[in-house]
């Protein structure tokens, strides 16, 4: 289970060893694929199974954070499987190495679809399991795919056959997008 005591880095406040932003407002949805399931309620004894559903459980702009606990696999089978459509939310995964949660792109066209402002997605692995044309695509502006405090992203090829053409693709109203 993951530590949540408060630390301090850098003047924010953060929980835990992985330095999940806590913010003065919004709420904390925890997601594992191994304990959850989208029918409990989110808390970290009882998670939500999957991403997407954690997304919509969202309010928009009070800074509402996904905490994505280690150990989670997502497949992400189709175009927007995921999609980030409340503004100002917080994907972070927690682990490191091989612990960090995993989102395996079944098809080609599978993607996190990004059509909301100020959304941020750290310290999450991406890996083709399929050749991939655009498996995160930020529509929106504002925002951040893996960051200094909470990690990186990390994209994966496993194979000759199956990899990403691009691993990000953006619009013209991805502006200020921080990678």
């Amino acid at each position: 289970m993951t530590d949540l005591t408060e630390l301090n880095v850098a003047g924010v406040p953060t929980m835990g060893t992985y330095n999940v932003p806590m913010t003065a407002s919004g709420n904390y949805y925890f997601v594992s694929s191994v304990l959850g399931a989208n029918s409990y309620l989110g808390t970290a004894d009882n998670p939500f199974g999957t991403i997407a559903f954690a997304v919509t459980q969202c309010t928009a702009n009070q800074g509402d954070t996904i905490i994505v606990m280690q150990g989670h696999a997502e497949t992400v089978s189709a175009a927007g499987t995921i999609t980030c459509s409340i503004a100002g939310i917080n994907i972070i995964g927690l682990g490191e190495g091989t612990d960090r949660p995993e989102l395996t792109f079944s098809a080609t066209t599978s993607s996190v679809l990004i059509t909301a402002a100020n959304v941020v997605i750290a310290n999450i692995v991406g890996i083709a399991g399929a050749t991939c044309t655009n498996p995160f695509h930020v529509q929106a502006a504002g925002c951040v795919l893996g960051n200094v405090v909470n990690g990186p992203i990390e994209w994966q090829d496993p194979a000759a056959g199956t990899q990403a053409a691009r691993v990000i693709l953006t619009t013209t109203a991805g502006n200020d997008l921080d990678v």
